[in-house]
């Protein structure tokens, strides 16, 4: 810098008010605060790239030691530096399925990035990442653990729901196929019994035909009760579903509150 530009800047500063000066402040701290966490976000993914060349250089039993006596870095550390560069990091794209958004991921910092890891799968983290791409990046690590804790518990309730009614809708498929094929037999039974000759033979054939009966209403019965719980799986899915609108919403709210 001249002196001349010095000394510009020197004279616009004695003359600022307390508003200017700290209105400049907050904006240098929070250019600091970004330039910092670009260099550490870029920092932590360019060692997880190395760690994993150092993984695949040490051999097979040596990882730990090396990393105690190299970088100082336990093995779940390493894990987790390993797993953000993974996920975040290694700039592949994929064919199918969601991919994370490089400039949503430049705005998250490190802490924010290892919570989101705890959203085991790839595919539904990137998703999360999306929906809440307008209030992520402010999110404390308390409301993002909390966020995706019911991410979680809604993702397990809903599996279950639709787990269960698939295997309801299996079992009933069972016994309308049964219930068909009995029907068959109770009609070529049915032949039978106008044909019949002797009392003896005529009696056999209505048993059966009695038992026939009786088979097809505990199936009929049975139908309906898998009817009932397969209902009662819906109904649990609609609630998930219900629960996973209220979380939305609620996160929706924070991030208008950092806004």
């Amino acid at each position: 810098m001249s002196d001349m530009e010095m000394t510009t800047t020197n004279t616009a500063l004695a003359n600022e008010t307390e508003a200017d000066k700290l209105a400049r402040l907050a904006a240098e701290i929070n250019t600091i605060k970004a330039q910092t966490l670009a260099v550490v976000q870029n920092a932590t993914l360019e060692i997880g790239k190395r760690l994993i060349q150092a993984k695949g250089a040490v051999g097979h039993g040596n990882w730990s030691a090396w990393l105690a006596d190299n970088v100082d870095y336990s093995e779940r550390t390493a894990q987790n530096i390993i797993s953000i560069y993974e996920r975040f990091g290694n700039g592949q794209q994929k064919l199918f399925g969601a991919t994370a958004d490089p400039e949503q991921v430049a705005k998250l910092n490190r802490t924010q990035m290892l919570t989101l890891m705890s959203i085991k799968d790839e595919e539904t983290c990137f998703n999360f990442m999306e929906e809440h791409k307008d209030d992520l990046q402010d999110m404390s690590k308390r409301e993002l653990e909390a966020a995706i804790k019911e991410l979680n518990e809604v993702k397990v309730q809903k599996d279950e729901a639709e787990r269960g009614a698939a295997e309801k809708q299996a079992q009933l498929e069972k016994i309308m196929l049964a219930n068909a094929n009995l029907n068959v037999e109770m009609d070529k039974l049915q032949e039978q019994l106008k044909e019949a000759g002797d009392n003896k033979e005529l009696s056999i054939l209505k048993e059966k035909l009695a038992e026939m009966e009786k088979q097809y209403i505990d199936l009929e019965n049975r139908a309906g009760e898998l009817l009932e719980e397969k209902d009662k799986y819906s109904k649990l899915y609609n609630e998930a579903q219900g629960a996973a609108m209220e979380s939305q919403t609620r996160l929706e709210e924070i991030g208008r509150a950092h806004v």
